[in-house]
């Protein structure tokens, strides 16, 4: 007698249903020969709450939050300085009084190669030159750096030198440039056929 798909799947899913019933029958049965669990009771010691003590800070440590607010409009976001400057005494003795107004200056780019960091400056008395932490550039002293610019110093007197980015090409120039390298490539194409 021949089965039909029905009825084979029929008589596979009762085969399976008996093998379940009689392996559960057999895991009861050795869970009701087995010894009944008694549970153990916790060790006193963990049942002890340790008294904490929240880290205490000062009031002046939570001003730079107060100074700060979240919310206001002229929020300015934190930059930390990266890099302090070790600046000897002799150093500030031979500064000479440098060029009023420091705007004459531009940062032109900061580096940082085999774990030596610094920023270029330019003003137009002076070429582009490499400075560290500590070296004096017309006069004013680099005290200070971070990824976006420099701190200088000259007596009492501090100013904050940012690496400015630069303005985008207006629509003409890069219509223009966009022609040019369209003609390059015609060009190329042309001279390898």
């Amino acid at each position: 007698m021949r089965l039909t798909p029905i009825q084979s799947i029929a008589a596979v899913a009762a085969s399976l249903t008996v093998i379940v019933m009689l392996l559960a029958l057999v895991l009861w049965q050795r869970n009701q020969s087995l010894p009944p669990i008694t549970p153990i009771k916790p060790a006193a010691s963990s049942l002890q709450v340790l008294a904490v003590t929240p880290p205490v800070q000062k009031i002046k440590e939570e001003n730079h939050v107060r100074e700060r607010p979240v919310f206001w409009a002229s929020r300015k976001p934190f930059i930390p300085l990266l890099i302090k400057g070790k600046v000897k005494a002799k150093q500030k003795l031979k500064l000479k009084p440098g060029k009023e107004p420091f705007d004459k200056v531009k940062l032109l780019g900061i580096y940082d190669a085999d774990g030596e960091s610094g920023l270029i400056v330019s003003s137009e008395t002076t070429p582009s030159q490499r400075l560290k932490v500590g070296d004096v550039f017309e006069g004013w002293m680099l005290e200070h750096m971070n990824a976006k610019g420099g701190v200088f110093a000259q007596g009492e007197k501090n100013t904050l030198l940012i690496l400015q980015k630069p303005k985008p090409a207006s629509k003409e120039i890069r219509e223009r440039s966009f022609r040019q390298a369209r003609k390059q490539a015609k060009s190329s194409k042309a001279k390898r056929q």
